[in-house]
């Protein structure tokens, strides 16, 4: 096995996001003495929300452009450079959370000499159905078949998504659940809780339900916005909390306006703080169109507060604490409401148990980070 390795993450941007934040979470708590991070964004931007935590921990961030900006050529160019660039040594891990552009990263480093070369997939459907976008999903695949030394998923379900079925058949895909750092959920400072309160105005009368995610279609925010105002037709003294970014956004918050509903949806943009959030949230909401292990399900699991989801998200996501609860989509917003009010009340769970269940699911961090040294190679 290696001593120390140096592994770049290959991502599609430094901002909040399911594959972004786990990572990140591994990278706090990894032994840099032995593993040495540093990240590929396929954004440009100035100040991406991880990118101050990354330097500050000494870790290294290479922006280049997204192939849909400078074309497929130009960006492949720009992977293979930084890859020769780091593989001087030959000790260089990539590892790709790019979807079926992972492809494309995986033929870079082969290219460039790197000896283990890391794909890894977090969803179950492309957001993208164009002839284009299939005609790249294929090409992505048949690169990841011949040019990935190693293939991760976070479910059976993305595993189909991405690889092969001879792959899945004969073992070459190891599923690798999102791990979430309990540490952050263990001793809630109250102090903390009352403060964001405060600064928000909620009162403690009121029925907080919440909502993480990107604002995007997999998410289904118009859904859940229309949702909502059923529920408060029912229960007035309620508020929807919506965490996150992303380019619809201003749609949704259009949709609020003209449903009246300003003055009882708040818009906190990206935020550093989650784990306070899940311990104001009466319950969570989740009516996605399609996901893979959705992080945010583990982490309101970590914090004992109920989830209300869609039947398209996995039954891998529960663990069995009483806490999850599945609708479908075509249901009535009764059936909905329905079971959101019968969430609201959860009895609170002992720290203890969920530590049990993260353990014994292979969630907790240091479970995540166990099955990472073996794929890295590292004694």
């Amino acid at each position: 096995m290696q001593s120390s390795v140096n592994v770049i993450h290959v991502l599609g941007s430094l901002n909040v996001g399911g594959a972004e934040s786990r990572i990140m979470d591994i990278y706090e708590k990894i032994d840099s003495n032995k593993i040495k991070f540093e990240f590929v964004s396929m954004d440009m931007s100035h100040n991406q929300f991880f990118e101050d935590n990354i330097l500050l921990k000494g870790g290294k961030v290479h922006k280049i452009d997204s192939p849909r900006k400078v074309g497929l050529f130009y960006h492949f160019k720009q992977l293979v450079e930084i890859f020769n660039k780091k593989n001087k040594d030959g000790n260089l891990i990539v590892h790709a959370h790019t979807l079926h552009h992972c492809g494309i990263v995986m033929l870079a480093a082969k290219i460039s000499n790197v000896k283990i070369r890391i794909t890894q997939s977090r969803n179950t459907k492309s957001q993208h159905n164009n002839l284009k976008n299939k005609i790249l999903i294929i090409l992505g695949k048949f690169l990841i078949y011949f040019f990935a030394t190693d293939k991760l998923a976070i479910t059976e379900a993305s595993a189909k998504f991405l690889y092969y079925n001879t792959d899945i058949k004969n073992k070459k895909v190891k599923i690798v659940p999102n791990a979430i750092n309990l540490d952050k959920y263990k001793n809630i400072s109250v102090e903390n809780i009352i403060k964001l309160k405060k600064e928000y105005n909620i009162n403690s009368n009121q029925k907080v339900i919440g909502h993480v995610g990107r604002f995007e279609q997999m998410k289904n925010h118009k859904f859940l916005i229309k949702l909502f105002f059923e529920y408060r037709s029912q229960n007035p003294n309620s508020i929807l909390i919506l965490i996150g970014d992303g380019s619809l956004k201003k749609e949704t918050k259009d949709l609020v306006d003209d449903l009246k509903l300003t003055d009882n949806v708040l818009f906190l943009g990206i935020r550093n703080d989650v784990h306070f959030w899940m311990n104001i949230f009466d319950v969570v909401l989740l009516p996605s169109l399609f996901e893979g292990l959705p992080g945010v399900v583990s982490e309101a699991q970590a914090a004992g507060t109920p989830c209300i989801l869609s039947n398209n998200i996995t039954r891998k996501s529960d663990l069995n604490l009483g806490l999850l609860t599945y609708v479908k989509l075509n249901d009535t917003k009764q059936a909905w409401i329905n079971a959101i009010k019968d969430k609201m009340n959860f009895k609170t769970l002992s720290f203890n148990l969920i530590e049990e269940k993260f353990d014994k699911n292979n969630l907790s961090l240091n479970k995540g980070i166990e099955a990472l040294n073996k794929i890295y190679n590292i004694s």
